[in-house]
């Protein structure tokens, strides 16, 4: 399959082999790199080993560099570009795994020595603070799911909730970062994710994920997440 006009991937992924619920991602990029907005269903740590790497979120732009990690939250959709010659570890965690604090925003954590995926479990399993939605997250998390969870037209969902089109449209990207139509596409790429690491083909993936086909899949996973869906597949086999 052919992504001329698109970037070239440059993300690997892998299990972490001392606990195999944990994926690890790394970039090793020579250019300048951007990722579309997307989220994943993991808690994500970010770690620079060499360059810098931006993070577009609803709560603000994160500028991350080396001695930095940046935790984000599961569902928190961002988008993500990078120096060139970037070395990055990104480190996605199950939403339950012991390691997690309870967050629902994004936090910086300084740490110089945390480079390896133990490292960066460890520093982050010396934070004490907590933090838990409020009645405000706790709405449009629900406006999320009901974006996720129906191939119902955004107007009519719109209509639902007693919105104007543009103005649920304009509510939705100003509480979660994106737009719904953007959100429902990443959602259905968590989707596809999940079916690829559980060994399923690429055009299965596509189908169960609400795909097109899987040429539209292929195209918006390189976007989102740096590799093919066949590469990232064959990581978890």
């Amino acid at each position: 399959m052919s992504f001329a006009g698109h970037m070239a991937p440059r993300w690997k992924y892998s299990r972490w082999q001392p606990d195999t619920s944990v994926e690890i991602g790394c970039l090793q990029a020579t250019a300048a790199r951007s990722l579309v907005p997307h989220f994943h269903n993991e808690v994500q740590l970010v770690s620079v080993r060499r360059g810098w790497r931006r993070f577009s979120t609803p709560a603000e732009v994160f500028h991350v560099c080396e001695g930095v990690i940046l935790m984000l939250p599961a569902g928190m959709p961002h988008a993500s570009s990078a120096s060139a010659r970037s070395s990055v570890t990104n480190v996605y965690l199950p939403a339950d795994h012991a390691a997690v604090c309870v967050r629902a925003r994004p936090q910086l954590i300084r740490s110089p020595n945390a480079r390896k995926p133990e490292d960066i479990l460890d520093a982050i399993g010396s934070l004490k603070i907590r933090d838990t939605p409020n009645e405000h997250d706790e709405t449009w998390m629900a406006m999320r799911d009901l974006v996720a969870g129906t191939d119902a037209r955004i107007a009519d969902l719109a209509s639902q909730l007693e919105y104007s089109t543009d103005g649920f449209i304009r509510a939705f990207r100003s509480n979660v970062g994106i737009t719904p139509a953007a959100y429902r596409l990443a959602h259905r790429l968590t989707v596809a994710r999940k079916c690829l690491r559980s060994g399923e083909a690429p055009v299965d993936a596509a189908y169960d994920a609400a795909f097109a086909d899987q040429s539209h899949l292929g195209r918006s996973f390189v976007r989102a997440y740096g590799t093919t869906p066949a590469a990232y597949r064959s990581a978890f086999l």
